[in-house]
């Protein structure tokens, strides 16, 4: 078991911010995509869900991002007041990808 599965996932947070600022969103991609669903600890889930979404509009998977957003969604259904800004962010962004996909 590794010592810290919170530390796992901030880490690749990290890691997928590094190779963003590289110019490499496949490995930014790889990187949030790195979840560890064996010990339970959806620490920084909702996080990487919303960076997950982000990385792919920019790589232009915009059915990948749509699936990522949604998901997110689905878990800040009813968000924290901190929180509320960012979902809402996140709800535009949604609506913008699915109005493209439909032009």
């Amino acid at each position: 078991m590794p010592p810290s599965t919170t530390l796992t996932q901030a880490a690749n947070l990290e890691l997928a911010r590094l190779q963003e600022s590289r110019g490499n969103l496949a490995g930014a991609l790889r990187a949030l995509r790195r979840r560890e669903y064996f010990f339970w600890d959806l620490t920084f889930y909702s996080t990487a869900l919303r960076e997950e979404g982000r990385i792919r509009a920019l790589a232009g998977d915009r059915a990948g991002a749509v699936e990522a957003y949604q998901h997110y969604l689905a878990i800040r259904s009813d968000p924290e007041p901190s929180q509320s800004a960012e979902v809402e962010r996140v709800r535009n962004e949604l609506a913008r990808l699915l109005s493209e996909q439909h032009e």
